[in-house]
């Protein structure tokens, strides 16, 4: 079996296994998610107060009580996008400012009170919120001062990619008192991921991320969300073997690597190619040159934005898949 179908199997049986849990006898789901198997594995840290009353262990090892939270604050993306697709509107009391001027579906908060960073405490405490979910970036003081403060925080963690959105999702559902909702989405996620390259794997099909600033160089690889991206399109990131995350390289790296396609960010292809450096690789002189242009927004969500990104950068190299679970389609989900 190839490895790309292997893959889809293995993220195929993740999602049954994730549905299977929100499907049974109409009961109220576990506080004790599931390990499952297939290669990945997702468990939501749960513990019993001494009064009692269950909560959840964040990323960073913090203890927050589950409860119905009635005045959630969303401080960063990611959960952004999870309270405004799976908790009541009314019970969320701002999003952050990135979320809502400039992410790709900043039209989904329009409107609504926003942050522009964790360090303004004063304009937080003002929106009065009883739970802030973010993802640590940087310095923790501004989290324990609120912690301080007396508002609950909860860290989601680093964003890498799949494994770390799905946890999150069932996070932050979990603490929420919703992780019904949280599973079933989370099952949506992970079948549309499973077919989102729809056509079999090329030897050819070999490529690397690639951003160019002036003579500086930089890649996104393995252990983060570009890697998914790339690997669930059914094409072969280059880079994977010798670099991790966000390597900056040097000329030499790019030109050695030299795969048959570069992804790239919107309006980066001209940057790259029209390099005096850069100009000979073989995705610059093929004719037309294999240039992967993704909207940076989407290219750079390690969210529910890498599904869209995988299946744009699939449909680029291989052509469009005939069906496929759309929000709206005839065999979307219920």
């Amino acid at each position: 079996m190839r490895w790309s179908q292997a893959l889809n199997v293995a993220l195929l049986g993740v999602a049954l296994t994730l549905m299977a849990v929100v499907m049974t006898s109409g009961a109220r789901p576990d506080r004790r998610p599931p390990t499952v198997s297939h290669g990945l594995t997702f468990e939501v840290p749960t513990v019993a107060l001494p009064d009692g009353t269950m909560a959840v262990v964040d990323a960073s090892g913090r203890v927050v009580p589950i409860r119905r939270y009635e005045r959630v604050l969303a401080a960063s993306t990611t959960s952004a996008s999870i309270v405004s697709q799976l908790l009541e509107p009314e019970r969320v009391v701002g999003y952050t400012d990135y979320a809502r001027t400039r992410a790709l579906d900043s039209w989904r908060y329009a409107g609504r009170p926003g942050i522009d960073r964790m360090q303004d405490i004063e304009g937080i405490l003002a929106m009065r919120p009883d739970l802030v979910l973010m993802n640590t970036v940087g310095d923790s003081p501004p989290i324990e001062r609120l912690r301080e403060l007396g508002v609950e925080v909860f860290d989601l963690g680093p964003m890498r990619g799949v494994e770390t959105w799905v946890d999150q999702i069932l996070r932050a559902t979990t603490v929420l008192d919703v992780p019904e909702r949280g599973h079933r989405y989370a099952g949506q996620f992970l079948r549309r991921m499973a077919t989102a390259a729809c056509h079999p794997p090329s030897a050819d099909a070999r490529i690397m991320y690639l951003s160019v600033y002036g003579d500086r160089f930089y890649g996104g690889t393995a252990g983060t969300s570009y890697a998914d991206v790339m690997r669930y399109a059914g094409v072969h990131d280059v880079a994977a073997a010798r670099f991790r995350e966000w390597p900056e390289y040097a000329t030499e790296h790019v030109l050695s690597l030299d795969p048959p396609w570069i992804l790239t960010a919107s309006g980066m292809a001209d940057r790259i190619c029209g390099h005096s450096a850069l100009g000979s690789l073989q995705a610059c002189t093929h004719d037309p040159p294999r240039i992967v242009e993704i909207h940076g927004g989407l290219l750079s969500d390690p969210g529910e934005g890498m599904l869209e990104a995988t299946e744009l950068l699939h449909d680029a190299i291989y052509g469009p898949c005939a069906l496929r679970n759309r929000p709206g389609d005839t065999n979307a989900d219920p």
